[in-house]
């Protein structure tokens, strides 16, 4: 009963967590200047590490709206993937999603072939993965991670929801800059030969 009791408790400390969370992020990247938008979302992704007991966090976007694939990364603190990094790691995670939505993954308990598959997230040394996925559309597709390279947590890993709502407050954060720099251009920029017009140099 009381280890019942226990594990109850537990469960409604870290729902209340990933509220505050979600809560905290939203206030955060909602309300500040666009020109924040990159520092705010690496801000959220070490605030989700910290909070959670978790040892990394990163954001993926794959963007085909120009014709080419283009992999936009951002990380909690780990500098950037080179491109056939990241992009093969985007290749493992669509294979993880293959069919559907992926729990919480134990990486150390793969199979042979799992490990060949997973490679990518292994050269993370990571023990353990969630990963929500978001087609935002126009092109615009996301991978939202939280990993651990502890095999037993001292909390409890946040779910696929709570990365599914954090991703969409990331991806609101992301087209509002964009946005914004399409209002910029158009105002700044003759229509017909792409000049900069007399509002470009006034600004300046």
């Amino acid at each position: 009963f009381f280890l019942l009791l226990l594990r109850t408790f537990r469960t409604l400390g870290a729902l209340l967590l990933m509220q505050d969370i979600r809560g905290e992020v939203a206030r955060r990247m909602l309300y500040v200047d666009p020109s924040d938008t990159e520092d705010d979302l690496r801000w959220a992704l070490r605030l989700i590490v910290s909070e959670t007991d978790g040892d990394c966090a990163f954001l993926l976007r794959k963007s085909t709206r120009e014709g080419g694939a283009q992999i936009q990364q951002w990380w909690d603190q780990a500098e950037d993937l080179s491109d056939g990094e990241v992009n093969a790691l985007w290749d493992c995670l669509e294979q993880l999603h293959q069919h559907g939505a992926v729990p919480l993954r134990d990486l150390v308990k793969l199979t042979d072939d799992e490990k060949a598959q997973s490679a990518p997230l292994l050269r993370l040394g990571l023990a353990k993965i969630l990963s929500a996925y978001v087609d935002a559309g126009q092109g615009d597709e996301y991978y939202l991670c939280w990993g651990t390279k502890k095999r037993i947590s001292a909390s409890l890993p946040p779910d696929d929801a709570f990365l599914q709502a954090i991703a969409k407050i990331k991806i609101g954060a992301i087209k509002t800059l964009e946005y914004e720099a399409t209002l910029t251009r158009l105002a700044t920029t003759d229509g017909l030969t792409r000049l900069y017009n007399r509002h470009h140099f006034t600004e300046c």
